[in-house]
Order: C-alpha cells, then structure tokens, then sequence
C-alpha cells in the first residue's frame, strides 16, 4: 500500500490506484495519513468531518466509514482502533508524507556536516514527492490547516535547497522553478531574495533590482510596511557590486549537551518544527516528566546549528529540581560568559545583565537552550530582542505567559516507538522477544524515561530475558519501584512535579489516584475530592497544565499509568476515613449519573428503584439521548470498575445497582461478556443481601446476556431462577415480564412458537388482570414478533400497534424505535416495501441516536435487502456493509446480519460469497442455537449450492426444511416450491 496525501489524497494498492469515495471517507484517511503513525482521537475525526457541529450519530458514522476504508483491501487491516480512536498501521516508506520527513532529516544533517551538494540532493528527493497542493481537492477547516502546514514546509524545503544550490553556483536551473514559485507567493520574501541572486548571478541585474523594487511597492500600498532587513541586506549587497560567497568564519560557541545516540520518533513533530525555524523566534516544549522533552530539545537544536553559526547556548534553570529554580539574573551571567563577554564587563544588576544580553545578541544568528524552565516569569528575562535569535525552552508546564511562543506538548511514544527505542538499547534480545518487548513498552507507559530505565536494567542483566523484566512490572504497586537506575527513577521525576503544586491542587491529585485506570469527567473527579463541579474545574486545570493530567478530549481526562500509580501510592498515605468517604462519594457518582443515563431507555420506575437517597452535590444532566449516550460511551468502564470497587469494599447494594442501571448500554451494545461477568457479581451482592427483588432482576440481565451470547441453556437457568425469586416475593408484574421473557427464548432459541404463543397469551391475560399497561403491551409487542416468524402478517401489525400506541400513552417512548423497526419487517415481509422503507428509516435514526448497534444493524440489513429485491444494487450493499460494520461476530444480531446479505449477494448472482456468509451465520450459531436463523443459513446454503453441489444442497434444504417444518412457518412451503428440482435426490 501506498499512501499519498502531497497532493490529491490517493491510495494506491498492488493492483494499482484504490477507489475512495465520499469526503468524509476521504477526509477520514487524510487525516489519518498526515498524523501517521500517532493515534488520531475520536474528536479530531469529528471536527475534521463536521467543524463545529458533529450530529448524534457522529461516532457511528466513522465507525462505518472506517470499516468501509479497511474493507478496500481485504486482510490488509492498515487502520488499528488504538486508545481513543484510530491509527495508520503502515511503514514510512509507504506514507510518501513521512518520506518527505526522512528525507528532510537527512539534508538537515548532510547540511551541518558541510556535505551542501548530497544536501540539495536530499532536498530533490523530497521534493519528488510532490504532486501538487497537498491535499488538493479536500475542505474543511482542519484539512485545510493540515494542508496549509505541509505546503508551508515544502515552501521551506525549498527554500533551503535554494540556498545550497545558489552557494553551488546553479542559479541557471533555478530560475525558472524560482520565478514561478515567486509569481505564486509573492510576498514570501526569501524567496524573492533567492530570485534576485539567481537573476544577478545569471547577469540579469536590472531584472533583480526590478524584481525587488515590485514588491517594495506593493508591501508600501497594500501593508504600509518596508522590506524585511534580510532582503534590504540582499538589495544593498546587489548595489554595491553584488554578493560574494560567505568568507569562512570561525565557529560559534557551542555548549550544547551532548545529543541522545539512540533517539527514536518525534519525526513529525521534529519535522514541523525544523520547517518552521527561523519564523518564531521561541519555540516551546512541553509535557509530563520522563516524556523527553529534553532529548528532543537537544537533538531539534544539534540538527539547527548550521542555521545558526553565531553561537548554540545553554542553561539548566532548575524548574523542577531538588532545588530552588535558577534565578534569571544567575542565568543570564552564565550565557553572558558562554557568549565570551568577559566577567569584568557582566554588571551586577539582573535589569542591566538583561540589556546587556540583548545587545550581545542583536545581529547575530544564535540558538539558545533554556532547559527545565519553572515558569514564564523565570524565562521572559531571558528571552532575546534579535529576530535573528531562536531560543527553545523546555518546562513541565504550559509557558501561557509568554506571548508569540510556538509551543509543543510532548505525549507518551507510539507502541512502535517504543518498542524501537528498546530494541535500539538493549539489543539482540529485544529483536528475539517482540511480544515481551511489546508488552515491556506498553508497562511502562511508553514514556522514555520509563523505558530508558527498563532497558538499563535489561543490559545490567545479561542472563534476564525482556519477559522476565515484564513479569515483574505486571504487580502495579511495584511497577515504579522497578523503574529506577542509579540516582533516576520515575517516581522521583513525578516527585519533583508534585512538590511545586499547591496544597489544593495536591489533594485533587491524590483523590485521582483513586480513580480506576479508566478516563474520567469533571463530575466524577469532583465526587472524589468531595467539592463542586467550577472548583474541581480550576484545580483539573492546573495539573492539566502541570502536564500531570491528560485531556485528550474536552471535559475528559485520564492520568497516565506510571502517573496513576505514583498518585495512588501518595493516597494511600492519606487518612483511611478520608479514602472511605471519596470512594463512597465515587461509587455513589456513578451509580446516579449510570441511572440517568440509562433513563432514556429505561421506565422512570427503573431509575427510581435504583437510585438511593445520596445523590452527588452536581452530576451530570442528559436532556437528550445523544448526550446521554455520549457519557456511557466514554464512562461505561469507569461505571462497571465502581461496582468492583463497591463489592471489595462490601457495599453490596452500589454493586448491584450499578451493573443492573448499565445493562440496557451494554445489552444494546453487545458488551455481553461484560454484562454476564458484572451481573454475575451483582447476582451474589443481592443473595449476600437476601434482596429476592434484586435477584429476580438481575436473573433477568443474565438471561438476556447468555441470550446475546447464544449460550441458551445458561439463558434457561437464569429464566427458572427468575420465575422463583418472584414467586417469593408475590411479584405479578414481574412475573408477567418473566414469561414473556419465556416466550423469547422459545420463539427464537428453541424455534417454538407456537409454545411462545401460548406463554404470551398466558402472560398478558394475567397482566390484564391485574391492570399492569407496561406489561400488556410488552406482550403485545412480543406477540407482534411472533406472528411476523409465523406468517400472520395481519395479526402481527394489529399487536405491534397496540404495543405501539400504549407506550406512547403511558409515556415510554423507549420502545418506539424498536416496534417501528419491526413494523418495518413485516411490511417488508408481506411485500408492502412502499410502507415498510419510511419506517425502517425513522427506526434506524432514532437507534443510531440511542447508540443501538444490534437493534441499528437488523433494520440496516432489511433494507439492504429491500433494495436488493428493488433492483438498487448499490444501495442495498451500503446498507449490509454498515450493518456488518456494526455488529462483530460476538453480537447476538450477527447470523441474522449474515443471513440478509447472503440473500442479497444470492439475487445479484454472487453465490460465493453468499455461501460464505451462511456459512459463517451457520458457523457462530452452533449446533444448537435459534433454530429460526440456522434455518435460513442451511436455506441460504442450499441455494448457494444447488448449480455446483446439488447434493450437499439437498443436504442442506433438507436440514432447513426440518427446521421450518417443525416450527409451523410459512417458510417450509416456498423453500419446497423454489426447490423441487432438487427433489429427485430423495432417493439418491
């Protein structure tokens, strides 16, 4: 594969260009593509597709256009889902943007070794790559910022190819790439410095002299504002008898440290910034401690020095030391003395130092490194008044003090990155284990610092293997013990950051620590500190910008692991009464915002049941579906490890309830094997409890997630476990539910419906009687159901009316979307596709914005299949291929999905590929689960079969016919009508 964004995005395969159709795909993959190989968030994805204003079902439809980019080239996954959203998997050589990188790396380095004629061929080689614009053809804000960075480095690029190939005498080809690009960008001024010399060099001096005199006039009407002194220099050295070659000088002072020998990564970031250098005269780097940020600073200014041959400068300020910070008046004395001026001529005061340094700089061309800075107010004295000057400041916190700094926050490396960095360390025994090495990156939070002190160790160790090292960073509590070498440890760099918080913001930190590894909102954070929403906020923000907080999206943070583990180390140091009451406020947090959330799917009966009386100060409102969806997609987790946190601490009524308020999220979403596993425990929290009410409920979870994952005699265990807790406790309603839960697994596991019918009759008769209206139309709803597998078409809209009509009444519009979608079906079913479309499509987006992948998946696949039977091809495929998207191969609606698009491959003469979807259908429904499904896969089989294998179609048919013949369904008849040419092997 070959990805190719410097110019119109394009994808090319091994069989050549790859077909990207629409701009959302399109802006997907070139976003994707311009961030190669780092994590792209969910976030950006939304503001590069929508700006401002992502709709409801944003989530779900990156979702389905990443699954569409991936299925371009089959078993080629090149787009990894990785932490909070997607990355390229793809190597260097196949982004032609990250070539343009290496490619620029390397001139930089031929250049400061004085190799100027391999350096311009570097820059050639970049070059290359261009097709055009990048991006060429792409809107949207951020695309067109992402464009607008890289067509800005090509400028620069060539610019510094100019230079060189000016200083080797080859104006002559120059001329006309310079004229052009001149005519493109005429008020980029060394640009136009650099034509001048090439038309005086070339002997067309008046031409110069015009060509700088135009943009004088026009920077003098359209700006008010003179040449730049860099191109007045160019003019003046024309007039007086044009320019010579540079006589050599001698080298600057260079006190720099020494570079890092084994860095790895940061090429795009190195990239941008080397592109960018000369522009902002203050560059500043910024992030967690151990992140790097020095080995970067080092490495950004050795790859600089040719650019700045005045002098590279340097000076420790101690921002987060055992120490106090550097005074600004010490450090300008030191860099006063590094720049030669002697000791006799430095002055006392820190004002006249500061003047005195400026005037040392002014006119030259110097690079300083300030290290370790604790603040603006520490770094603003030393900052230069000379445009010529670059200085770069490294800090553990945001410099939001200083003005016109061009600032880089400094994350945790890529997996790949990390685990290059310690395959470049330790050596043969890292290439050997790349699991282990792997799995040691991912330990260590792949921060350098982490996995600097790793490797050391691994080298000290010559008889260890990496798994051995790995093994014992498993034990969190004493990961950061492990992750020491002489007088460096991880821990004490994230000490030093701690110290020089204040004592508010140190309390929030430590109550962090006792959040699970998960991310977390305001409000939870604000439960653990025991405060309100706005003062929570002020303190996130301050270790947000102590770069010991992470926010990778608006109003969600996470700490980092290693981070994580040393605040939960300081928290166990705090009063154990004072750990209890933040974790019973935390558990407490979620159990009401879970509640609320899920209140949008829920009867208002459920939520009240499962609130308790000790609500958070200020959780979080849902007004609407989106939002409340939005909060579990990102809080589910965080939700369910409360409920492990309140079973260890024997709060046995949070465990229950928080699981039983997230199982209509994690049913819907086909989170089943975490539904069992957390019900499972609510299920012993409410028997610890002796709470029959709370064991018939969760019994009912239970079934419904064995259910999802076929797994129905599990299903049946939990129903008659059901069906006494409610006996115990005199609970008709519950009762009712239980049966028509009944009626479910033998309508579809069991393939009975005749039996299902019976319950059902038997269920809403007792509802009835005693005047329950939820529970009536619950079973009118699943008598709908019924009749539609039984043919009774009439029957079955007559009662997904009632159920439909009486929800609306009582005021649970929950169900709505559910019964239009099966109204929808048996439309469709009979025939009638004019009424069945418009109600499948208001079902679908009311379950997108409800975030209902299994329930959005069916309604996808029936209309897929409509407009395969309408002859719309392309439509009908687009709707299978999100359905697909949605639903993995774990998801309970994941054999029906298949079965609909095998049906419709089937009718467009694609028998192959219909087989293998039956045939996986058949595959994850097993030898025994719904009946009514398999059925359809042998069918399908059957008919994907009978022109090349008649008799294992016969096979298959006969299978199918048993199936529908013993259920009563109308399928039976057509099935013996479409196939009676097979009949004749009855006897074979």
């Amino acid at each position: 594969m070959r990805f190719r964004i410097l110019g119109p995005l394009r994808v090319d395969g091994g069989t050549g260009e790859v077909a990207l159709s629409g701009r959302k795909q399109r802006t997907i993959l070139a976003l994707l593509v311009a961030n190669a190989p780092a994590v792209v968030s969910w976030e950006h994805l939304f503001e590069a597709v929508w700006d401002d204003d992502p709709p409801p079902t944003a989530r779900r439809q990156i979702q389905n256009c990443v699954a569409a980019l991936r299925r371009l080239v089959p078993g080629d996954n090149f787009i990894v889902t990785e932490g909070p959203g997607y990355r390229l998997a793809a190597g260097e050589d196949e982004v032609d943007v990250r070539l343009f990188a290496r490619h620029l790396a390397r001139a930089h380095e031929l250049t400061a070794a004085g190799r100027s004629a391999d350096a311009a061929a570097e820059y050639r080689s970049a070059l290359r790559l261009w097709r055009g614009p990048a991006l060429f053809g792409l809107a949207g804000r951020m695309v067109e910022a992402v464009a607008t960075g890289l067509n800005d480095q090509r400028l620069a690029a060539v610019e510094e190819c100019a230079d060189l190939e000016l200083a080797l005498g080859r104006q002559a080809s120059l001329l006309p790439e310079l004229t052009a690009l001149v005519e493109a960008n005429p008020l980029r001024e060394r640009l136009v410095g650099q034509l001048m010399l090439a038309l005086f060099r070339s002997g067309r001096q008046a031409d110069a002299m015009q060509t700088y005199h135009r943009l004088r006039s026009v920077l003098a009407d359209e700006l008010g504002v003179d040449p730049g002194a860099a191109l007045q220099r160019v003019y003046t050295e024309l007039l007086t008898s044009g320019p010579e070659p540079a006589p050599s000088r001698e080298p600057g002072p260079c006190h720099l440290p020494r570079a890092v020998p084994d860095f790895v990564g940061r090429s795009a970031t190195l990239t941008s910034l080397l592109a960018a250098a000369g522009t902002p005269t203050v560059v500043s780097i910024a992030g967690m401690a151990g992140v790097g940020k020095t080995a970067l600073a080092v490495h950004l200014a050795h790859r600089l020095i040719d650019r700045y041959p005045d002098g590279q400068l340097h000076a420790e300020l101690h921002g987060h030391a055992d120490r106090a910070p550097a005074d600004p008046g010490t450090v300008l004395g030191v860099l006063l003395r590094q720049l030669g001026v002697p000791a006799t001529r430095v002055p006392e005061s820190a004002d006249d130092r500061a003047a005195l340094w400026r005037t040392e700089l002014a006119g030259r061309r110097m690079l300083v490194l300030l290290d370790n800075a604790a603040g603006s107010r520490q770094v603003a004295p030393l900052l230069a008044g000379a445009a010529g000057t670059l200085v770069i400041v490294t800090s553990r916190r945001l410099l939001a003090g200083l003005d016109g700094v061009r600032s880089v926050s400094l994350g945790a490396l890529p997996e790949n990155e990390s685990a290059e960095l310690l395959r470049r360390i330790v050596g043969a025994r890292a290439a050997e284990e790349p699991e282990a090495t792997a799995e040691l990156a991912r330990l260590c939070g792949h921060l350098p610092l982490a996995l600097r002190l790793a490797a050391a160790r691994l080298v000290r160790r010559s008889a260890w293997r990496v798994a051995d090292l790995a093994e014992r960073l498993r034990e969190a509590p004493a990961r950061l013990g492990q992750l020491a070498a002489e007088d460096r440890a991880v821990s004490a760099a994230l000490d030093l950051s701690y110290q020089q918080l204040d004592d508010p913001v140190r309390r929030m930190f430590r109550a962090l620590g006792g959040h699970g590894r998960h991310g977390f909102d305001r409000h939870a954070a604000a439960a653990l500190a025991g405060m309100d929403v706005t003062s929570a906020d002020e303190l996130l923000d301050d270790l947000v910008d102590a770069y010991l907080l992470e926010t990778p999206a608006a109003g969600w943070y996470r700490l980092h692991d290693l981070v994580h583990d040393y605040a939960a180390q300081l928290l166990a140091g705090d009063p154990p009464a004072d750990l209890a009451a933040a974790e019973h406020r935390l558990i407490a947090h979620y159990l009401h915002a879970a509640a609320a959330a899920t209140a949008h799917f829920e009867r208002p009966a459920v939520r009240t049941a499962l609130t308790l009386d000790d609500p958070p100060p200020a959780g979080p409102a849902f007004p609407d579906t989106g939002r409340a969806v939005t909060w579990l997609d990102r809080n589910w987790r965080s939700a369910l490890a409360a409920a492990g946190l309140a079973e260890r601490r024997g709060l046995d009524t949070y465990t229950w309830r928080i699981a039983r308020a997230l199982w209509p999220y994690l049913y819907r979403n086909g989170h089943s094997a975490e539904l069992v596993d957390s019900h499972t425990r609510a299920l012993a929290a409410a028997h610890r409890l002796g709470d029959d009410t709370a064991e018939a409920a969760i019994h009912s979870c239970l079934a419904a997630g064995y259910a999802n994952l076929r797994r129905y005699d599990d299903t049946e265990r939990h129903l008659r476990e059901r069906f006494a807790a409610l006996r115990r406790t005199g609970d008709h309603r519950g009762i009712v539910t239980a049966l028509n839960n009944l009626a479910m697994l033998q309508l579809y596991a069991a393939g009975q419906p005749q039996q299902a019918v019976a319950s059902l009759l038997e269920a809403r008769e007792l509802a009835e009687s005693i005047g329950a209206e939820h529970e009536t139309y619950l079973c009118a709803r699943t008598l709908g159901m019924t009749y539609r597998i039984l043919g009774r078409h009439d029957d079955a809209r007559a009662q997904l009316h009632l159920a439909l009509d009486g929800f609306a009444r009582v005021g649970e519009k929950a169900w709505t979307s559910l019964i239009l979608g099966e109204l929808g079906g048996v439309h469709a079913d009979a025939g009638d596709h004019a009424t069945a479309l418009p109600l499948l499509q208001r079902a679908m987006a009311m379950k997108q914005a409800e975030g209902n992948r299994g329930g959005t998946a069916t309604v996808l696949s029936t209309l897929g299949e409509i407009y395969g039977l309408q002859g719309h091809a392309d439509e009908a495929f687009e709707y299978h291929r999100q359905a697909l998207d949605l639903v993995a191969d774990e998801h309970h609606s994941a054999p029906s999905v298949l079965n609909h698009y095998g049906r419709t491959l089937a009718r467009h003469g694609d028998r192959g590929e219909a087989l293998a979807a039956h045939r996986r259908a058949l595959d994850l429904l097993g030898p025994v689960h719904n009946r009514y499904e398999r059925a359809h896969a042998h069918a399908g089989m059957a008919g994907a079969l009978r022109d090349t294998d008649p008799a294992a179609a016969y096979r298959h048919l006969r299978q199918a016919l048993e199936i529908f013949t013993d259920m009563g369904v109308p399928e039976a008849a057509s099935l013996r009508q479409s196939f009676a040419g097979l009949a004749a092997l009855e006897t074979a």
